[in-house]
Formats: C-alpha cells, sequence, structure tokens
C-alpha cells in the first residue's frame, strides 16, 4: 500500500486509523469495567441466595436427623413389649 500524496489523503488516513485505534482502547476499558460490574452484582445475587437457602438446609439436615434418630429410638423399641405393672412401675419383657 503507497500512502497517499495529497494532504487530504495523508489527513484521511491519521484521522480514520486514530479513530480506530481510539475506538479500539474504548472498547477494551469499556469490556473491563463492564466486567467488573457484573461480577459485583452477581456475587452480591448469589449471597443473597445464599442467605435465603441457608436457613432451609439448615432445617432440612436438622429434620433428617431426628428422622434417623427416631428410627434408631423406634428400632431399639420393638423389642420390647410394655407391660402395665404393679406397684412397682411398669415392667417389660423381651
Amino acid at each position: 500500500m503507497t500512502l497517499p500524496r495529497s494532504l487530504q489523503g495523508r489527513l484521511s488516513l491519521a484521522l480514520a486509523l486514530g479513530l480506530t485505534a481510539l475506538w479500539t482502547a474504548t472498547t477494551v476499558v469499556t469490556t473491563l469495567i463492564l466486567h467488573a460490574e457484573l461480577d459485583q452484582v452477581f456475587d452480591s445475587a448469589l449471597e443473597e441466595t445464599g442467605q435465603r437457602i441457608l436457613p432451609v438446609a439448615v432445617l432440612e439436615i436438622l429434620r433428617v436427623e431426628i428422622e434417623l434418630q427416631f428410627r434408631e429410638v423406634h428400632a431399639g423399641l420393638a423389642d420390647f413389649v410394655f407391660v402395665a405393672g404393679g406397684p412397682a412401675g411398669p415392667q417389660t419383657r423381651r
């Protein structure tokens, strides 16, 4: 490619190249800023979601643990037969 000889041609080429470089730099900076802002918004949304879900998860874990303990106790009591006793209180037999 040969450089234009006229002043108007050289000025047009310099202006086009300058605007292209400025546009590219602006695009890169805007992309970086937008990426940082979106990360901040998504982090905030993720934190809010975690704060809302955590109590539900804790209650579910506690419910499962209580259910397991109940099953263990119930399984242990299944071997016994309770009989109403006299003055000494209830008596158990196997």
